[in-house]
């Protein structure tokens, strides 16, 4: 426990300079371009960058997206391998082997059909983000107040924010309030507000391990 708290920190202080310099991006660039649309920000600045320097930031991009891309990638085949392949097949390590690595390639080429074929799949980059954020808040909750830990409110609670985030991008961000901002604040707010209210409920299974236990003079 110690150690994962150790890490939020960490990884606190190592993000915080980072969004402090996108949000500083996003300012500067409309200042200096009122009309420009916020998504073209960062090629705008490659633009009127020294071609050494932008040639820099641009390889750092590309890197870093790739070694992320392939992290993930590589996570995904091998959770599908572990948790599926290998409880039905029951493979030898050699097999095993070979699956993993057909999957990693499927893995990774499938993003790149629907990316052509299904272009609105973009979209869904900030809705993945909030899913993200939430099981953040959820991880935060059981470090920082583990007498909230429980499974039914840490599921309901991450059940929640997608439900509540699906519909807000199924009903064409109403009020034409952006959704990215209803995202990150239901994803904040969600799993916060259920798990608490989940502590407040009776919950039957915990007392009766709870009441196992001490019946065991454990």
């Amino acid at each position: 426990m110690r150690s994962a708290k150790r890490a939020t920190w960490v990884t606190f202080f190592f993000c915080l300079p980072i969004c402090l310099a996108i949000a500083v991006i996003g300012v500067v660039a409309k200042f200096l371009h009122l009309e420009i649309n916020s998504l073209y920000a960062m090629p705008v600045f490659l633009q009127d960058m020294n071609p050494w320097i932008a040639g820099a930031v641009t390889t750092s991009l590309v890197a870093s997206i790739f070694v992320s891309v392939s992290t993930v990638a590589l996570a995904i085949a091998s959770l599908v391998v572990k948790d599926f392949y290998v409880p039905l097949r029951k493979p030898t390590a050699e097999q095993e082997f070979k699956a993993t690595r057909w999957l990693s390639l499927i893995i990774g080429f499938l993003p790149l059909i629907f990316v052509l074929l299904v272009p609105e799949v973009l979209k869904l980059s900030f809705f993945t983000r909030a899913i993200r954020l939430s099981i953040s808040v959820v991880a935060v909750i059981t470090f920082y107040a583990p007498f909230f830990k429980s499974a039914r409110g840490a599921n309901a609670g991450l059940i929640g924010a997608c439900v509540v985030t699906s519909v807000w991008y199924l009903l064409g961000d109403p009020f034409g309030i952006n959704n990215i901002y209803i995202y990150i604040s239901i994803a904040l707010v969600t799993p916060a507000i259920i798990m608490a209210i989940d502590h407040l409920i009776p919950n039957r299974q915990a007392s009766k391990a709870h009441q196992t236990i001490e019946q065991r003079g454990v």
